[in-house]
């Protein structure tokens, strides 16, 4: 026991070196990003893969692996909002280590270095101005900004008692950006998340699991004055009323709190049906600071989130080459700001997300596997901005078709995917009559290695206008397996 625990705190320290999330779906990206039929490694219908439940890894991760993953990613063009840049690059490095430890569980570890630069980027000072928040914060320059970005976690799962197991998730994210013009600003983040999570086998063909998610994170925004100049701020509630700020040195702080609760539930009847079911409740609080004498801060600002989602996953198998898959996912939030010295509501807005989708994979040509995916989903936003005198009722259809197969000649693997998505109405973007297509392409070398290869493109029209903007994307994923 006691060099288990030794090796377990060996592979802790191994993780701050060696991101890795529940599941890359490697594979998956390169057939056209497909996931309702396809079992993979990383797709399995079970309490960790879909259900997101760490507890669960000492039954998902069943042997030893490390992985190296680096991955480049480029987009740009006018298909944008305001405080969204005009191109953007993100280029990482990251590494996984999965360790069996025998009766003292599974330990899953990981840690990445990311870079990103968002060019042409106007004004916004927040690493993400569009989470729904009523705040933003900006300057009166357009430039690049870099970021640097580490995260490191692990999952950690083991069988307290029989059919009984206990896990738990922990993330450190820590993001440092700099702004390459006047005013310099310099946008630190720092984020903690911990998910203690417990899963149950009930019977042979029931599993249940639980998990509680606490996140605490912290973002610091700094601008200082240059030569002659002092630094130039403004502190935006709702889209047309700000505060200026003028000084040597500016600077504030958000603070975010959010707590959620998930259940899983995976149901095996037989050897061909499979059904997994998971819910998540989240709220989480955020608060804007600025700063006041010399140890002081007063409330700029507060926004509530309430999220609530629900997914529906089954997988039926036809024969031993065939399978079909069924999915329903419903997703809803509750968002409001308000200003907070005078507590008054500035913006309230309600999202809906209604999605099903039918997928088959298949292997009947062998050593040729296919399949394809189609999926609809229904989308609507109830928008009340208050303090801009903007009331709006937005909704949305899209369309979605994904194509994928692979061709298998001994240890070589070739895959290609095509996806192609309309939209009539994009409630990110703003976008009417979105149509976005991509095709990807993968080649994997097993067990030694995965390049993967995609090329997208999107247009759209702009408040139902025959202007017409686009965008393109361009991702390249290499992965190495020891």
């Amino acid at each position: 026991m006691r060099n288990a625990f030794k090796n377990l705190i060996l592979l802790i320290s191994l993780s701050l070196f060696t991101e890795f999330s529940f599941a890359q779906y490697y594979r998956l990206i390169a057939i056209g990003s497909m996931h309702i039929a396809v079992e993979d490694m990383d797709n399995e219908l079970n309490l960790y893969d879909f259900g997101e439940n760490p507890a669960w890894v000492i039954n998902d991760e069943i042997q030893n692996r490390i992985w190296m993953h680096t991955s480049y990613d480029k987009s740009r063009g006018e298909y944008k909002r305001t405080y969204d840049p005009y191109g953007l690059n993100l280029y990482d490095i990251r590494f996984l280590r999965v360790q069996t430890l025998g009766n003292s569980g599974t330990f899953k570890g990981w840690a990445s270095y990311s870079g990103e630069i968002r060019e042409k980027l106007y004004g916004s000072l927040l690493l993400s101005p569009y989470d729904g928040k009523a705040f933003f914060v900006t300057d009166t320059t357009t430039g690049n900004f870099r970021y640097q970005i580490i995260r490191i976690g692990f999952d950690y799962g083991i069988e307290v008692l029989k059919h009984i197991y206990a896990g738990i998730n922990v993330n450190y994210n820590l993001v440092d950006g700099l702004k390459d013009i006047y005013t310099r600003a310099r946008d630190i983040y720092r984020q903690v998340h911990i998910s203690p999570a417990l899963a149950i086998q009930i019977t042979r063909n029931l599993n249940i699991g639980f998990k509680l998610a606490i996140s605490n994170w912290h973002e610091k925004i700094e601008a200082k004055s240059e030569d002659l100049y002092d630094a130039e701020v403004y502190l935006y509630r709702g889209n047309l009323y700000a505060v200026k700020k003028i000084s040597n040195v500016i600077d504030l702080k958000l603070k975010e709190r959010d707590i959620g609760l998930g259940i899983q539930t995976i149901y095996k009847p037989n050897d061909n049906f499979q059904l997994g079911i998971k819910l998540n409740l989240k709220q989480t609080g955020q608060y804007i600071l600025i700063p006041y004498g010399l140890l002081k801060e007063y409330e700029f600002g507060y926004t509530n989130f309430y999220e609530f989602n629900m997914n529906f996953l089954s997988r039926l198998k036809l024969n031993r080459k065939s399978t079909v898959g069924a999915t329903l996912k419903y997703e809803y939030s509750d968002i409001w700001s308000k200003h907070s010295p005078r507590n008054l509501l500035l913006w309230k807005e309600k999202i809906k997300n209604f999605e099903i989708g039918l997928g088959l994979w298949s292997n009947l040509l062998n050593p040729i596997s296919a399949g394809i995916e189609l999926l609809y989903k229904n989308s609507s936003a109830d928008s009340m901005k208050y303090i801009d005198n903007i009331f709006k009722l937005i909704k949305g259809d899209n369309y979605t078709l994904k194509i994928g197969s692979e061709f298998k000649i001994n240890k070589i693997t070739l895959r290609m995917g095509f996806n192609y998505m309309f939209s009539t109405k994009d409630l990110t973007l703003g976008g009417d009559n979105v149509n976005y297509s991509s095709l990807s392409f993968g080649i994997s070398y097993n067990p030694v290695a995965d390049m993967i290869f995609v090329l997208g493109k999107s247009y759209a029209k702009i408040d139902q206008t025959e202007i017409s903007v686009r965008r393109d994307m361009l991702k390249l994923i290499l992965i190495l397996k020891f």
